[in-house]
């Protein structure tokens, strides 16, 4: 399958505390997974998810004030599964409680390409983008990060973990990477007040 998303301003999407889902709260959320149903079904399937060519362009996730529960936008690509072409081009992630985008990889999920280019991911509590990794050596994922503008995040303004044996490769060029980590768990430029290191007795 694929999907455009393109034009909306998606914001105050409340997590409604229900474990049994994926989400809590996130503006998108998308998850690629195969044989979901499997457990139900008295003979097994072998059923994998394919997106092709899918676009998020021109949308502000969270605004000023009304970001939302979660994540700006909650990508999971599972067992079996396959994304062809991702692109995520000029938009706002604004104020949301957790990462601006967030992507996981888990099992042999495989990847083409992911593009990320001039998005604004700006005040959101968590990492700006967060992109993890884990298990399988079958796939690189390829990830391009241009032109975009992450700033005055909680945490990291960009945060990549890679486990076991996943294989990344990422072009980031062009990029403005400013006063991330207010919260004191990620990177901030700012030197003039260093954390304390509790075995300096000065």
């Amino acid at each position: 399958g694929s999907f455009e998303i393109q034009g909306n301003v998606i914001t105050n999407t409340i997590d409604d505390g229900d474990t049994s889902t994926g989400w809590a709260g996130d503006g998108i959320y998308i998850a690629l997974e195969s044989d979901r149903n499997r457990d139900t079904l008295q003979a097994e399937v072998d059923a994998n998810s394919l997106l092709i060519e899918s676009v998020v362009e021109n949308n502000t996730i969270g605004v000023d004030g009304q970001g939302n529960d979660g994540h700006g936008m909650n990508f999971r690509l599972t067992e079996r599964t396959r994304i062809q072409d991702l692109e995520l081009v000029k938009n706002f992630f604004v104020n949301n409680a957790l990462d601006g985008f967030h992507f996981v990889r888990t099992e042999n999920g495989s990847l083409n390409s992911v593009l990320l280019d001039n998005n604004d991911v700006t005040n959101n509590e968590g990492d700006g983008l967060d992109l993890f990794a884990e298990n399988s050596v079958d796939d690189r994922l390829d990830f391009k990060i241009l032109r975009n503008d992450i700033n005055n995040n909680g945490e990291y303004g960009v945060r990549i973990d890679v486990e076991a044996s996943a294989r990344i490769e990422v072009d980031f060029d062009t990029n403005d990477v400013i006063a991330n980590g207010r919260n004191e768990n990620g990177f901030h430029p700012d030197n003039s007040n260093p954390p304390t290191d509790p075995n300096d007795p000065t």
